[in-house]
């Protein structure tokens, strides 16, 4: 399950092409997600974001002509709300909103979507054939210098490492309890677990 999409590729990153499939940056999130996000959040409360980003949008969207009941779940924006006793218009008014979704949309799709960029800038137009590596060339285009290709990558990897402080921090205030379930910190209990995330390639740790 990604736990980013192409819309939110073309939100965050500068001039990222409208014209960019899934399938060519697929490689690039399941590295972020693999190699540097599992070993910072767990498995566990890994599978359950991507529990609450598929199921995101089979929650019904606020509706100020519904009746909620105590207990009915609305998105509004990209937060999901419960509604409480009595009736009201989230956000507030009784309703709570779930801190999964916060997570999600404000610190976890940032970092995934940054950490893709940074591995798609480094490698996205270098080919691999029987005649060597190379990068695309054509009449009307250039490949960008290895020196241009550093300094985008750095500047995601960089904006990638600010949303990974953001989800720590979020995880402290919480005592790494999200909505009741309680979670436990993989980097206190694994020391070999954090990933790098400096220029060179880091080793990927499936848990």
């Amino acid at each position: 399950m990604n736990l980013t999409t192409l819309r939110h590729f073309k939100d965050l990153v500068p001039n990222f092409g409208t014209n960019i499939s899934l399938a060519a940056i697929q490689t690039h999130i399941s590295d972020a997600q693999k190699s540097h996000l599992i070993p910072e959040v767990g498995k566990t409360l890994f599978d359950a974001l991507c529990l609450a980003m598929e199921g995101y949008f089979e929650i019904p969207a606020y509706n100020p002509n519904t009746a909620y009941q105590q207990g009915d779940k609305a998105r509004l924006e990209q937060y999901v709300y419960v509604a409480g006793v009595t009736r009201g218009t989230p956000p507030g008014n009784n309703w709570t909103r779930l801190a999964i979704y916060d997570l999600l949309a404000d610190y976890i799709i940032p970092f995934v979507t940054y950490q893709s960029a940074s591995r798609l800038f480094k490698f996205h137009g270098i080919n691999i054939d029987q005649f060597g590596i190379h990068t695309n060339a054509g009449q009307e285009f250039g490949a960008i210098s290895a020196k241009d290709r550093a300094m985008l990558a750095g500047e995601m990897e960089r904006e990638a490492f600010k949303a990974m402080s953001e989800i720590k921090d979020f995880l402290r205030l919480e005592n790494w309890t999200i909505d009741g379930v309680a979670y436990q910190d993989p980097t206190r209990t694994n020391a070999t677990a954090r990933p790098n995330f400096g220029i060179s390639t880091p080793v990927s740790k499936w848990p």
